[in-house]
């Protein structure tokens, strides 16, 4: 084996090792599913899912589920379904439309919490814009230094 072969060699090892750290990175990140209710106001909307689409949390651990709470206007059902379609945007990312009757934001964000996979929940409403640092720089965004479940029955 000549030098140059051992040079190369390790070179290959190092992006090996750098590539597995960044994926080791991104696996102790947790999934965080933010849940949105909406209901008749798309250009709102639109806005609050480029903000959520924008956060410096890995987008391979970040899920949206957008609960729709029974909208009525032609706008909002024709955005919802440009949502939809197939090689959207939102498809590509895998992120969730739930369309239900309308039954007001409490029973919308239990339908969107239900839904969720992530490990952590984030509430969000259609007029709200996040801060593209959100989801990291919030506790939500980070594992927990110590966590202590407990409770009494009785």
């Amino acid at each position: 084996m000549c030098e140059d072969d051992t040079q190369q060699q390790g070179s290959e090892q190092e992006r090996d090792r750098a590539g597995n750290a960044r994926s080791d990175e991104t696996t102790s990140v947790p999934m965080v599913s933010v849940v949105v209710v909406h209901y008749n106001r798309p250009q709102l909307l639109e806005q609050a899912l480029r903000s959520v689409a924008n956060q410096t949390h890995p987008a391979a651990r970040l899920e949206v589920v957008l609960v729709d709470d029974g909208s009525t206007t032609p706008e909002a059902v024709a955005y919802l379904d440009r949502l939809e379609a197939e090689g959207s945007w939102w498809r590509e990312r895998g992120w969730l439309v739930l369309r239900q009757p309308n039954r007001y934001l409490g029973a919308a964000r239990n339908a969107g919490w239900r839904a969720a996979r992530g490990e952590w929940v984030l509430f969000m409403d259609d007029d709200n814009v996040a801060m593209p640092s959100l989801v990291r720089s919030s506790p939500v965004g980070r594992p927990p230094l110590a966590v202590r479940w407990s409770w009494r029955v009785g």
